[in-house]
C-alpha cells in the first residue's frame, strides 16, 4: 500500500510540473478581429502579441491554455508549438491551420514524422498536427482544442449564415453593460442574443461541453463560480415565428432561455412593445439587399421606431456584409452617427460591425 501512494504522488507531482511548464501557444481568431481578441484575452491577465493577420501569440501553461480557450469567444483555435521528436509511438493527423494549399509540405513532413516514429491515421488520430503559417514561415503545431468557434446549441441557424466568433466582435466593439434594456429585432436565429448574454454573465460558451477542456476542471470550475447573474432585460423580436421559435430552441440548448424574452414583433411595432427613449441598446443583423431584395423601406421603419424606443446616447449595433453606405447614411439622416466600425474576415465573405449612436 506504501509502494502505492507513493506512486500517486509522483503522478500527481508529475501532473503539476505538466501544468506550470511553459509553452509557445498561437491563438487563432477572425481576420480583422485581432485587438478585440487581444483585449479578450489581456482581460484572463494573460499577455499576448499579435504577431500576423488573424494570429496571437502567447506563452503559457497548460492550464493557461485550457482557461483560454474555455473563456474568450473571439478565438477560433489554439495551437501549441510541436516537435517530430514527441510524436514517438503515436498516432497523428495533420492539416494547414490558416493558409491553404501546403499539400507539398505536409507530405515532406509527414515523412519525417513517421521517421521519429509516428503513425499517420485520418480517421482515428491521437494527436491533431496543424501548420500555422506566420509571415509566410509555416510552423508545426498541435491542435489544442479543435474547432472553438463551434457551438454545440446552434442547432438552428438563420440565413444570414454569420458565426458566433463574427458576433461577438460586435458585441465586444458596443461594450455592453449588465444593466437596462437590450433588444434584438429580425432575432432570427437568436445566437447574436445568447451569446450577449454569456458576455453580460462571463459565461462560458463551452461550459456545457467541458469534455474539450478534460486537463484542467479546477481551473474552468473557478471560472464557472465568477458567473454574474443577468441584470439587463433581453428581448428577442421577429414578426416571422419560425425565427422566434428557433431562437428559443437555441436558447434552450444554451440554458439560457429563462434569461430572454420571446416576442413575435416586427420592427414597425417596437413602439408599441417599448416606451418611448426606454431602450438602452439594439444589436440586430439586418435583411441584407440584394439582386432581388430592397430592404430600404425596412430599414426606414427601423431606424424611425428603433429611434424612438432607444435613450439619447443609445446604442445601435449591426452586422452587416452589403448596403453599408447607403444604411449608414439613413442612420445619419434618422439622427444617428457612426461611433466605431471594424471590419473583419469570416471566410470569403466581408462583414462589417458597426456601432452607431442615437444623438
Amino acid at each position: 500500500m506504501r509502494g502505492t501512494r507513493k506512486e500517486v504522488g509522483s503522478k500527481k507531482k508529475e501532473e503539476r510540473s505538466i501544468h506550470q511548464e511553459t509553452n509557445t501557444y498561437y491563438i487563432l481568431t477572425l481576420v480583422g478581429a485581432e485587438e478585440i481578441t487581444k483585449n479578450e484575452i489581456e482581460q484572463l491577465n494573460i499577455q499576448t502579441i499579435i504577431v500576423d493577420i488573424g494570429v496571437l501569440q502567447s506563452i503559457l501553461t497548460k492550464e493557461q491554455a485550457t482557461l483560454l480557450g474555455y473563456a474568450t469567444r473571439t478565438i477560433i483555435g489554439i495551437h501549441k508549438e510541436f516537435e517530430e521528436k514527441e510524436i514517438k509511438g503515436k498516432i497523428f493527423t495533420i492539416s494547414s491551420a490558416n493558409v491553404h494549399n501546403q499539400q507539398a509540405l505536409r507530405e515532406q513532413l509527414i515523412d519525417t514524422i513517421k521517421e521519429f516514429g509516428g503513425m499517420l491515421n485520418y480517421k482515428e488520430p491521437e494527436i491533431f498536427l496543424t501548420l500555422v503559417t506566420i509571415k509566410e514561415k509555416a510552423i508545426l503545431c498541435q491542435d489544442m482544442y479543435g474547432d472553438l468557434g463551434k457551438r454545440d446549441y446552434r442547432i438552428f441557424t438563420g440565413k444570414h449564415g454569420l458565426i458566433p466568433t463574427t458576433m461577438n466582435v460586435l458585441i465586444d466593439m458596443c461594450d455592453l453593460k449588465n444593466k437596462g434594456i437590450i433588444a434584438f429585432p429580425w432575432c432570427s436565429d437568436g445566437i447574436l442574443a445568447i451569446e450577449t448574454v454569456h458576455a453580460l454573465t462571463r459565461m462560458s460558451p463551452h461550459k456545457y461541453t467541458k469534455q474539450k477542456f478534460v486537463d484542467a476542471t479546477t481551473i474552468l470550475e473557478q471560472y464557472d463560480k465568477q458567473e454574474e447573474d443577468i441584470k439587463a432585460k433581453i428581448f428577442l423580436l421577429d414578426k416571422e415565428f419560425r425565427n422566434v421559435n428557433n431562437a428559443r430552441k437555441n436558447a434552450i440548448l444554451a440554458n439560457v432561455e429563462k434569461k430572454v424574452d420571446f416576442s413575435r414583433t416586427s420592427v414597425e411595432d417596437l413602439d408599441l412593445k417599448f416606451d418611448d427613449a426606454s431602450v438602452d441598446a439594439i444589436l440586430t443583423i439586418p435583411p441584407q439587399p440584394s439582386e432581388h431584395n430592397d430592404p430600404t423601406p425596412l430599414w426606414n421603419d427601423f431606424f424611425k421606431r428603433g429611434g424612438q424606443v432607444l435613450k439619447n446616447k443609445g446604442i445601435l449595433g449591426v452586422l452587416m456584409t452589403t448596403g453599408i453606405e447607403k444604411f449608414t447614411m439613413i442612420a445619419e439622416k434618422k439622427g444617428f452617427i457612426k461611433e466605431k466600425e471594424t471590419i473583419i474576415q469570416q471566410g470569403q465573405r466581408t462583414v462589417h460591425a458597426i456601432m452607431y449612436r442615437k444623438k
